[in-house]
């Protein structure tokens, strides 16, 4: 005697009949009628369309593939073109006009080598005032000054002994940072003070001067952002970093404080770290006078973006300052 539950469970899994292709489809209308007119329209609405009804090919997707292959015969054509030329295939979506290309005043005046850049055996000939310094270089100043590799890399910022040894033997150009200090101790060969000095401090000594000379709180903003832009490009950085420096507070790397520190003890350190970032910038295919320019009292400073404002902070130093010049230097 089969049970009521084993029946359920044949049931259960017994195939079902499928319609073969050629068994019409009932429409719903057909199985039962609407009970009102909500269900009757969507009735309506399932029963199958008629193959008369249907168009054998769509316009639009005729269209659409006309001009793949308007298109598809283009590309050919540039491709074998490029070919014929000796000239590789680019991916990708061509570059538009403007889009990819250079900022303007962002890449005007900055260097061309890079770090990590290979020189090969005839620059490396050239003298050191008309190429970049390479890791080589440092092994020789090292020699020079009877240091070693732990005690030069710490003169110099570099805390890793591993990747300052490996450095000093390949010719590739160093960070600029670095050059700016490794030829700061080939003209002043003496030790880095100990005590610190902020970026903020140092750029109130330097270029504190420079401006106060304008009076005009709108031609001051305008001086004092294209005085940061020249600070921070002496250590290749950008003119926001000056900001964060200045404003927020920011800590900055520990080459650029020992950097600092040296230009500081310096007898003219002004003329000595811009002379010294207008010769890396040289060797290295840029121009210091181009990417920080010096501001000219009555000349506007043209730029994007929104005006520069003076900060309260700012306004409330500058009072400070008129009252005691030698504040910041206590």
């Amino acid at each position: 005697m089969i049970s009521t539950r084993h029946r359920i469970f044949v049931k259960k899994f017994e195939p079902r009949k499928h319609a073969s292709a050629t068994t019409p489809i009932a429409a719903p209308s057909a199985v039962r009628p609407a009970k009102n007119k909500k269900e009757s329209e969507s009735m309506a609405a399932k029963e199958p369309k008629s193959a008369k009804s249907k168009p054998l090919v769509d316009e639009g997707n005729l269209k659409t593939a006309a001009e793949r292959a308007v298109a598809a015969k283009k590309l050919d054509a540039t491709v074998a073109t490029l070919a014929a030329d000796g000239q590789p295939r680019k991916r990708g979506r061509p570059p538009s006009a403007t889009k990819g290309a250079p900022h303007p005043f962002v890449e005007k005046g900055r260097p061309k080598i890079l770090k990590e850049t290979h020189l090969d055996d005839q620059n490396m000939l050239l003298p050191l005032n008309e190429r970049p310094l390479t890791g080589r270089d440092l092994a020789t100043l090292s020699r020079k000054f009877e240091l070693t590799v732990s005690e030069f890399g710490a003169a110099l910022g570099i805390q890793n002994d591993y990747t300052l040894a490996k450095t000093m033997k390949n010719p590739t150009v160093v960070p600029f940072d670095v050059e700016m200090l490794a030829r700061m101790y080939m003209d002043h060969p003496s030790p880095t003070p100990w005590p610190p000095k902020s970026p903020k401090l140092v750029f109130d000594t330097l270029y504190r001067p420079m401006l106060d000379r304008f009076e005009d709180e709108r031609e001051r903003a305008y001086a004092r952002s294209a005085l940061f832009s020249r600070f921070t490009a002496t250590m290749d950085r950008s003119s926001s970093t000056a900001y964060r420096w200045m404003e927020s507070k920011g800590n900055s790397r520990l080459v650029v404080t020992l950097l600092l520190r040296k230009t500081m003890s310096l007898a003219q350190p002004l003329e000595e770290l811009e002379r010294l970032a207008a010769l890396v910038h040289y060797v290295r295919g840029g121009d210091f006078e181009l990417r920080g320019p010096r501001p000219v009292l009555g000349v506007e400073i043209k730029r994007r973006g929104r005006l520069p404002v003076l900060e309260r902070d700012e306004k409330a130093e500058l009072r400070m300052y008129e009252s005691d010049p030698f504040a910041n230097l206590r």
